[in-house]
């Protein structure tokens, strides 16, 4: 039996970096695999983390750890990732964030603005999410980070979106992004039209 670090990104719908540790049977796991464990207590609910890590011996011994059960299927994932698109699927996106997105964020220059309003929304649905200190809370303000991008949003509007020097240390599984971009490129299987439409 070894142990397995646990990165969660998926706590109510929104990615929160908190490592558990689990023990395991499961071999062959690389960082960044998508894996699904057991809790310990009394409702022993399943849920899905990040495989960080193996180690020796439980760091520990005076909790008893869950159990991480295997990794998880593709299909899992994109029914996980059309939950998370879905919370997103009614942001407004206005032309002068575009012309933003396109002038700080290298790459997307030649992006017609409907392309831009695809990438905000993917980068929204893996993005890691920050709870900011108390005397910054501003009412119905929510900042999402995404590699050094911060896209702030204000009930269902994206307000700003800005670069910025911190380090995200969240796992964030490059192939959540593929499936993300795929399904939103797809939406008429993910109801996600609503999301591509431009504010006026």
């Amino acid at each position: 039996m070894n142990f397995a670090l646990v990165s969660f990104a998926f706590n109510g719908g929104l990615y929160f970096e908190r490592q558990v540790l689990f023990k395991t049977n499961v071999e062959g796991l690389v960082r960044g695999d998508i894996v699904v464990v057991k809790g310990k207590g009394k409702k022993k609910r399943k849920a899905l983390g990040v495989f960080v890590k193996y180690v020796q011996e439980n760091r520990y011994p005076e909790k008893e750890p869950g159990v991480l059960l295997k990794k998880a299927r593709t299909n899992t994932l994109r029914k996980t990732m059309k939950k998370r698109i879905r919370l997103f699927e009614d942001i407004q996106v206005s032309d002068s964030i575009c012309k933003r997105y396109r002038g700080r964020f290298n790459g997307n220059e030649g992006l017609s603005d409907k392309e831009v309003r695809v990438k905000i929304i993917r980068n929204l649905s893996v993005a890691a999410y920050r709870i900011p200190p108390k005397k910054n809370i501003r009412k119905n303000v929510k900042c999402y980070f995404f590699g050094n991008m911060i896209i702030v949003l204000k009930g269902n509007e994206v307000i700003n979106i800005k670069r910025h020097d911190i380090k995200v240390k969240w796992i964030r599984p490059k192939l959540l992004t593929e499936i993300a971009e795929q399904q939103i490129k797809a939406k008429k299987a993910t109801g996600a039209t609503a999301a591509l439409k431009k504010k006026k």
